[in-house]
C-alpha cells in the first residue's frame, strides 16, 4: 500500500481525489492538506509518505514548487507527482530553474484528475524513495 501526501488547495478536488485514490485500492491517503507550509510541516513532524500528490498553484505564499524543493532540502528522495490546470510555460521554467524538473512528473489536468490517471505513475515512483 502507497502511503500518500495529497497537496490540494481547493476543498472539492481535494476530498474527490482523497476518496478517489483510498477506493483504488493502492493508496492510503495518509494526510492531506492545502498549503506547500502544511506539507512541509507534515513531513518534518510525521516523516516523509512514499509520494506526495502535489498541486502547483497552492493557497498561502509557497507554491506546489517552492514547496517540494525545501521538501526534498530534508527529504532528497522523496518522490512528487504534480499536476495543475494552469497551461503555463512559466511553470516549466519554475521546474527548470528549481532543478527538480528530472526528478519529478509533471500531469495536467483538464476538467477532470482521475486517480487512474496518476495511480500508475505514483507507484512507478515508489521504488525512488
Amino acid at each position: 500500500m502507497l502511503n500518500l501526501l495529497l497537496v490540494e488547495d481547493n476543498e472539492k478536488l481535494r476530498s474527490a481525489l482523497k476518496s478517489g485514490l483510498n477506493g483504488a485500492g493502492a493508496v492510503r491517503v495518509a494526510h492531506d492538506c492545502d498549503t506547500g507550509e502544511a506539507a512541509l510541516a507534515f513531513c518534518l513532524a510525521e516523516g516523509p509518505p512514499d509520494t506526495i500528490l502535489m498541486d502547483v498553484q497552492l493557497a498561502g505564499p509557497m507554491n506546489g514548487i517552492e514547496a517540494a524543493v525545501a521538501i526534498r532540502r530534508e527529504f532528497p528522495r522523496l518522490p512528487v507527482v504534480f499536476y495543475s490546470i494552469q497551461d503555463d510555460d512559466a511553470y516549466y521554467r519554475a521546474f527548470r530553474r528549481s532543478g527538480i524538473l528530472s526528478h519529478y512528473a509533471y500531469v495536467r489536468k483538464s476538467n477532470y484528475l482521475l486517480p487512474e490517471m496518476i495511480l500508475p505513475l505514483m507507484l512507478s515512483l515508489k521504488s525512488f524513495h
